[in-house]
């Protein structure tokens, strides 16, 4: 069946209103067909290559850098739809020690933040199956 403007052939022995209809209901079966499929098109993240190049230069680092590898590390565990807090809190803590003991206050703050995030992470988690124990 040849199509003319979107709508088949045969619909042309149905009256113009309900051309229109099936033209409309095609439109609307797209849009929300699209918006379906467009829902799981997020960014993909962790991003798993930049992962795999700063685990591989994280143990030639030290100092600054390597607080600094460890933050971004735990950063691309950061990003919605998921979050990942137990990566996260697995970078985070071994940096937030090594910028303690180096005084370094950006490694300090980035790694605090983090931290809280994780155990905020967690009790959003653990409070709702511990409320019927309450």
């Amino acid at each position: 069946m040849k199509c003319v403007f979107g709508i088949s052939s045969w619909a042309y022995f149905f009256p113009h209103s309900t051309k229109m209809k099936m033209l409309s209901m095609r439109k609307i079966t797209v849009i929300i067909v699209s918006l379906v499929f467009t829902h799981f098109l997020f960014a993909q993240h962790p991003n798993r290559k930049k992962i795999y190049s700063l685990e591989k230069i994280l143990p030639s680092t030290q100092g600054t850098n390597r607080i600094d590898c460890l933050n971004a590390l735990s950063e691309e565990y950061w990003w919605p739809p998921r979050v990942y807090p137990d990566p996260i809190s697995m970078r985070a803590k071994p940096a937030h020690d090594e910028a303690l003991n180096i005084n370094y206050s950006l490694g300090l703050a980035i790694t605090n933040t983090r931290i809280i995030f994780t155990k905020m992470t967690a009790l959003k988690f653990w409070l709702p199956l511990m409320h019927p124990l309450i």
